[in-house]
């Protein structure tokens, strides 16, 4: 900023008197033309003294001279002419009219001031005055000569003021001659001297006329007053204290002398009636003078004083302007120093756009010297595409009102112009200054290129945010960041991801340009390992961004894999490469690798800071992609889950929930996203669940089972809930909540309890009803061996053969109950009345009912339709049905069995007078091992079960109806047969077995070879017996080694092996068999021995190739049986 010179009050006198100043120039030219309007009035007027003879009008005063028509009539054209040559601008016609007027007037003074020097006639004099005027002058109508003067002056001063090529002082130098001369007129006639009027002086001619005298003054100084900006005017009109002075003097000299000599000229008139005669001439001198001297000395005073004043302020302005200098020169300094310090480039230009100021910053920005620059063209600093616009745009700026811009507000951009040719943006800003009549302009510039550069990044990065914000999709986010890159940093882009198990992966490679793809086929090739000696292994291992502005042959090589790769890659012509890890939190994702093709362009330190940033983005979006990948993958687990899945916050609303919620509270797993878990779960059930939220919200794992209502089914579900807290920093923010519907395993556990209670029944069972019989056996044993006789052999032998029955009676029913509760039981039905299962049950029982002096009542009509039915098995339930009657029917009661056939069935009633069951009873009659309390036990209890299961099976029903104190009425139906059903043969092997034992031929197993293989030598010694009485010819064996052997050896005609033996069971001897030659003996029918007989062991007996199977405990009817079967598809019988 330039210094302040003068003082403020200065500045305002100086501004209020240029202000005055055209004031009075405005007043000066109306002044003008006011007086260029009077001067034709007044000389019309004297004209009209000439025609109307009226003297006073001619000459004012018959003692004074007459104002002549001729001058009168040059004094108008002169009006006219000073009126003609004030128009502003000039009018050529106006112009010319004056010029032309003032050139008469000048050559009417010449004339007639010739008449009187050459004493001549022209005939001029008396051009206006014809027979009117008749005076003794001889010269009449002859201007005076002081007249002719006056008009040759006068005609010049006009004529000087109209031509621009001549300096209007010479014409104010005639203007003010002329208005000399006039005064010394008017002060002739003041003081009563004809020398001033009169001269120079001939004979018999009069001076100059007082009006003629007064219409010149009044012309010079409308003449004066219309150029009042030109010479004298304009030093007269300004109002400062020095002109003041000067103004006053020159009004005191001037018009002092006229209006005093008037003044004082009164006391002396005697004339015309007038008789003051206060003084005479020599006293109206001295007085004159005296008064005069005082207007000196007024003046003179005034003068001083204001000329102390202007001193004494002229002295305060030259210490402000030394003040302001003295700043000037620091402020210079400074100027020099900030121009020289300053980073940005000031260049001041001429008109010419030639630089004549080039500091510094500007040496720096554009690299050339100041001594090269200084005269040269300022075009040499913008590139050649922008110079015409440029000076264009400098020129209007230069002719323009606006003192200084920023240029960057135009539409073309801005650039300069290095000396080695780069171009660059700038910032620039241009002002101008006219000194001395030459405008200076001055141009500020500033090298934006980093601030550009750093733009152009924000705003790249900014689009970055965009692109990778709009997808969570992990491949989608791969090409985004690849499509990112090349557009605005690389010709091609390739991006190593790691995987989840630590490979790495080329997972994504983009060129800019289409016809190049080939480039990313070549840099998918390359090897990527962090342990190989090239700029990605680097990157891997480091973990840090590596750079290479220019890429050897010898680098392309250290990432070629051989060198038939090495050599394709070099035809790519990659000129630079920027290798930068993805890292997240210190997590290494995988790397990017950008490479430049341009030779112009090659990656430099700046771009890596930018290229790190896009790659942490990258990083960002990658993670997050992943994450949301995971997080569905995640999600459709959870979904897929039985359990219900859930999160909840410190203020227990919930932020995540599984499809599994869906089920249990009927809404959609989004729609409880902000719910409470009181709102969730309702007041009840949360106040069971707070005291495991706060001990979660603790820190401490939760595990409990709580029963819960599911919406969707209305029913009571039992679930194990698990609370798992999530702690981050020693805090607690939520807790994960994990609820398992375990109803169904509640179930089998609670089942498998009773499983056990039953086993533990079952082993208090086994334990005391097998020990019984086999006491007994064990004494009889004991006492055999005493015992001669053989009556009471015969009698142990019966009692052995009764604890034998209760042991069978006791097996056969632990195993149907395993069937039973196992669901493996089942039924071999065919068509049979109810008649052939009941009445021989009826027969064996009547010995036990007689014994106990009961009533047996039977209802069985003789015509039954027939059902579908296995005898064995509903004869067991009957019998199970008939026992428990007999066993608490008490003595001399009645039992009464009736049969009803119904519409599609047939139900059996056994109704007895025992004691009844009560109601809370009734439900548990058919539970295995119950039996009423305060009751004798008097079995197993698996009676009434082992009736429900084998009616079950037959697709019937039971149930039972009592009363306490009333009896009981037990009732099964079973459903009548199909027509698909067969009867079944009655006749049984074993009811022959024994009939002809003297008739070997026709035994049922006559001429058939047994070989028996089992581990228990008492069953072979058995089965031996009862297979021989059959007919059959037997060996045995009791390993698999000794029954293959035997095999080869006898060639047997069937094969019945034990299952399960100690070393090699069954299944390995069939396979044995089955290896070898039909001729061996491969084709044997081979009969299985097990004492598993549920479905799965049946299926895998068949699978292993058994021809049939015999259950345990051996059967001998079902044995023989089975046997002559074998034999007989081995066609061995005849």
């Amino acid at each position: 900023m330039m210094p302040q010179i003068l003082p403020t009050t200065l500045e305002n006198s100086i501004r209020t008197s240029a202000s005055t100043d055209m004031d009075l120039a405005h007043h000066c030219i109306r002044i003008s033309k006011m007086l260029c309007f009077l001067v034709p009035v007044f000389l019309l007027t004297v004209g009209i003294g000439w025609i109307l003879e009226i003297p006073f009008l001619r000459q004012g005063h018959l003692s004074l001279p007459m104002m002549r028509p001729n001058t009168a009539v040059f004094l108008i054209l002169a009006s006219v002419a000073i009126f003609l040559n004030q128009k502003q601008p000039k009018i050529f016609w106006r112009t010319t009219l004056s010029r032309v007027l003032s050139v008469f007037i000048f050559i009417f003074g010449l004339l007639v001031f010739s008449e009187y020097v050459l004493a001549i006639d022209l005939g001029i004099d008396q051009f206006f005055l014809g027979t009117v005027f008749n005076e003794s002058d001889s010269h009449p109508g002859r201007p005076a000569p002081q007249a002719a003067v006056n008009f040759l002056f006068l005609g010049a001063a006009i004529l000087f003021y109209s031509l621009p090529s001549v300096s209007i002082q010479i014409g104010q130098a005639f203007a003010l001659i002329t208005a000399i001369n006039s005064i010394l007129v008017l002060i002739g006639y003041i003081f009563n001297s004809n020398q001033f009027y009169g001269f120079p002086k001939y004979d018999n001619v009069t001076g100059m006329a007082i009006l003629t005298a007064i219409s010149f003054i009044t012309l010079v100084a409308a003449l004066l007053f219309g150029r009042p900006h030109e010479g004298l005017i304009s030093v007269l009109i300004s109002k400062s204290s020095s002109v003041r002075l000067a103004r006053r003097i020159f009004l005191t000299a001037t018009i002092g002398p006229l209006v005093v000599g008037v003044i004082t000229r009164v006391g002396v008139i005697t004339r015309v009636g007038v008789t003051l005669g206060w003084y005479g001439i020599e006293e109206h001198v001295s007085l004159f003078s005296i008064i005069l001297i005082g207007l000196i000395l007024r003046s003179t005073w005034n003068a001083a004083r204001i000329s102390e004043k202007a001193e004494l302020e002229a002295l305060n302005y030259y210490n402000a302007a030394q003040e302001a200098t003295r700043k000037l020169k620091i402020a210079e300094a400074k100027s020099s120093g900030i121009l020289s310090i300053s980073a940005d480039a000031i260049i001041c230009i001429d008109e010419n756009q030639s630089i004549t100021l080039f500091n510094e910053g500007a040496e720096k920005i554009f690299g050339y010297s100041k001594e090269e620059m200084i005269g040269t063209s300022f075009n040499l600093l913008i590139p050649e595409i922008h110079r015409a616009h440029h000076q264009k745009e400098v020129t209007q700026f230069a002719q323009g009102d606006p003192i200084s811009r920023h240029m960057g507000k135009r539409e073309t951009p801005i650039y300069g112009k290095r000396k080695n040719g780069e171009e660059f943006p700038v910032d620039a800003s241009i002002s101008k200054l006219e000194i001395n009549g030459q405008k200076i302009l001055t141009v500020v510039l500033r090298d934006i290129t980093e601030s550009k550069r750093i733009e152009n990044e924000k705003k790249f990065l900014a689009d970055v945010g965009t692109v990778l914000s709009s997808t969570l999709d992990y491949d989608c986010t791969l090409e985004n960041i690849a499509q990112l890159t090349t557009r605005n940093l690389a010709d091609f882009c390739i991006i190593y991801a790691i995987q989840p198990n630590g490979k790495i992966k080329r997972s994504k490679a983009v060129s800019r340009e289409s016809g190049k793809a080939w480039v990313c086929d070549l840099l998918m090739q390359i090897p990527i390992d962090s342990k190989s000696p090239g700029p990605i292994g680097q990157a891997l291992t480091t973990r840090q961004s590596v750079l290479i502005e220019n890429l050897s042959d010898e680098i392309i090589k250290s990432f070629s894999y051989d060198e038939d790769h090495h050599q394709t890659l070099r035809t790519a012509e990659l000129k630079s490469m920027i290798i930068s890890p993805l890292l997240i939190h210190g997590e290494l994702m995988g790397v990017i690798g950008l490479f430049k093709a341009s030779p112009s362009r090659h990656y430099k330190h700046d771009d890596l800071q930018l290229i790190e940033e896009l790659a942490q983005r990258s990083s960002i979006a990658m993670n997050n992609a992943r994450l949301y990948r995971e997080a569905q993958r995640a999600k459709l687990i959870a979904d897929n889950l039985p359990a219900m899945i859930s999160y909840w916050d410190r203020d227990e609303r919930c932020l995540f929930a599984n499809h599994t919620y869906l089920e249990v509270f009927e809404n959609q797993p989004e729609n409880l996203y902000g719910y409470t878990m009181l709102e969730l779960l309702g007041p009840e059930l949360y106040e069971k669940n707070r005291p495991f939220i706060q001990a979660a919200f603790r820190g401490e794992k939760q595990t409990f089972e709580i029963d819960i209502p599911f919406k969707s089914s209305g029913d009571i579900r039992h679930t194990n809930t698990t609370f798992v807290p999530e702690i981050s920093h020693n805090q607690v923010n939520g807790f994960f909540a994990m609820v398992m519907d375990v109803t169904e395993l509640k179930d089998a556990q609670l089942k498998a309890l009773e499983a056990v209670r039953t086993r533990e029944d079952v082993l208090a069972i086994v334990s005391h009803d097998l020990k019984n019989p086999l006491t007994t056996m064990g004494l009889i044993s004991d006492m055999l061996d005493k015992v001669d006789d053989l009556s009471k052999v015969h009698i142990f032998s019966k009692k052995i053969k009764n604890s034998v029955d209760r042991m069978h009676q006791l097996v056969g029913d632990l195993l149907d109950f395993a069937k039973i509760e196992s669901g493996t039981f089942s039924v071999d039905l065919h068509a049979a009345q109810l008649s052939e299962v009941i009445h021989p049950i009826l027969d064996g029982t009547k010995l036990l009912v007689e014994s106990k002096n009961l009533t047996l009542n039977t209802n069985i009509p003789d015509q039954l339709p027939e059902i579908a039915v296995d005898i064995n098995r509903l004869g067991q339930a009957f019998t199970n049905l008939l026992s428990n009657a007999i066993k608490f029917t008490p003595q001399n009661g009645s039992i009464t069995i009736s049969v009803q056939p119904l519409e599609n069935e047939v139900q059996v009633a056994i109704t007895d007078t025992g004691p009844g069951i009560s109601d809370e009873n009734l439900h548990r009659v058919f539970d295995r091992f119950w039996q009423a309390k305060n009751t004798k036990k008097l079995g197993s209890g698996l009676g009434l079960s082992i009736a429900k299961g084998i009616i079950d099976a037959h697709g019937g029903k039971i149930w039972v109806e009592s009363q306490l104190g009333q009896g009981s009425t037990f009732k099964f139906t079973v459903p009548r047969t199909t027509s698909t059903l067969k009867r079944r043969d009655s006749a049984s092997p074993a009811q022959h077995l024994f009939q002809n034992p003297t008739h070997n031929q026709s035994l049922p197993l006559f001429g058939i070879h047994v070989l028996l293989v089992d581990d228990s030598q008492d069953l072979l010694n058995l089965l031996n017996i009862i297979l021989e009485n059959a007919g059959a010819r037997v060996s045995t064996a009791t390993s698999v080694q000794e029954a293959l052997q035997k095999f080869s050896q006898q060639k047997p005609d069937v094969l019945v092996t034990d299952i399960e033996m100690p070393d090699e069971d069954g299944y390995e001897l069939i396979d044995k068999i089955h290896h070898m030659t039909p001729a061996e003996g491969r084709n044997t029918p081979i009969a299985a021995m097990t004492a598993h007989s549920q479905e799965r062991d049946r299926q895998k007996i068949a699978l292993a190739g058994f021809d049939t199977y015999l259950t345990k405990p051996i059967q001998i009817d079902k044995t023989v049986e089975a046997i002559k079967s074998l034999a007989n598809k081995s066609h061995l019988l005849h």
